[in-house]
């Protein structure tokens, strides 16, 4: 089994998706089971709508190809109304050509399906993990009278959770407390601390001199961001939406509102008695597995080149017809 992620990755700091699937490119190079080049891979991981030309390419010529369509979103739930013709492509690329689905969490499973997802395709649910040699325990807490609360994100889309932290930064004790944003913040705070955005090894730095992680992002599937800061023992506060309920594993303080979320971190006295169980979190490896396992249960069945070559074109068209008619409006 040779597996290509077909993805433009970044090394610099970007987004949970360019972060987890680095990781996972990594894990497989370590057991030698992915490959550089996408025309020597029998298995092609697709995430989202990212995905480059080739690809149609070797679906044509190869018949035994797998295509693995890694999918999170729903994307007009975690950005708004005006990308769900992302969505729309999304969807039509999976029931095209993928032979089997990764969802992120079960959240982002029901709310696709209800949307129109193809429920036929084979699926399954594997949550991210960050990389293990960056994101782990060291804590590195300085003594200090106030309690260190911090939240990050590489996105400024406001339902990262912004106004909840434009909320503390107006009414927190901050003689108290201590709150961190390391990101891109589109608010500008008197109390909060911010740090720009910056690479994995400094971020975990930065995680490990806290106690608490704060997330209020909005319809989050799966926030990677919130993984790096359990894989580094902070203890989650984080807001009744999305995937965080599947991720803290029954574990955290949660909210629902601005004045809930102000009230429980008032009643935090003693940072020791709160401790993330990093047991019960899975680590890259064995997502990893995880994906592995997967692609092994999952059948190609791919029509004939004739019918292949039809799907191709149909899907070219509706890409660029919905292109087009996004770009008019």
């Amino acid at each position: 089994m040779k597996i290509y992620i077909d993805y433009k990755f970044t090394p610099n700091p970007w987004g949970g998706g360019n972060q987890f699937l680095k990781a996972l490119r990594r894990e497989l190079f370590r057991i030698n089971k992915y490959t550089n080049f996408i025309s020597r891979a029998n298995t092609i991981i697709v995430n989202s709508h990212h995905f480059s030309y080739k690809l149609f390419f070797l679906y044509l010529i190869k018949s035994n190809l797998k295509i693995i369509h890694r999918i999170d979103g729903p994307i007009s739930f975690t950005r708004n109304k005006k990308f769900s013709h992302i969505d729309k492509l999304i969807y039509s690329f999976s029931k095209n050509f993928s032979d089997g689905v990764i969802f992120q969490s079960n959240w982002s499973k029901n709310k696709n399906y209800k949307l129109g997802f193809e429920k036929k395709i084979k699926s399954t649910i594997i949550n991210n993990a960050p990389d293990k040699n960056i994101f782990n325990k060291k804590k590195n807490i300085k003594k200090s009278h106030k309690i260190k609360i911090i939240s990050t994100s590489w996105s400024s889309n406001l339902k990262k959770g912004f106004k909840y932290l434009k909320y503390l930064d107006d009414n927190l004790n901050f003689n108290k407390f201590e709150i961190t944003f390391v990101g891109n913040c589109p608010i500008k705070f008197k109390n909060i601390i911010t740090i720009n955005a910056v690479k994995s090894k400094k971020l975990a730095k930065i995680l490990n001199r806290n106690n608490f992680f704060l997330t209020a992002s909005r319809n989050d599937p799966c926030s990677n961001s919130l993984l790096e800061a359990l894989h580094c023992g902070l203890y989650p506060i984080y807001l009744d939406s999305g995937g965080h309920n599947e991720l803290v594993k029954n574990q955290g303080i949660k909210f629902r509102s601005r004045k809930e979320l102000l009230n429980k971190i008032k009643r935090i006295k003693k940072p020791k008695n709160y401790i993330t169980r990093k047991n019960l979190l899975s680590d890259i490896n064995q997502v990893k597995n995880q994906y592995l396992k997967f692609i092994r249960l999952t059948n190609t069945n791919k029509p004939n080149l004739i019918l292949r070559f039809y799907k191709i074109t149909n899907f070219l068209i509706t890409l660029y017809y919905i292109k087009l008619k996004n770009w008019l409006l």
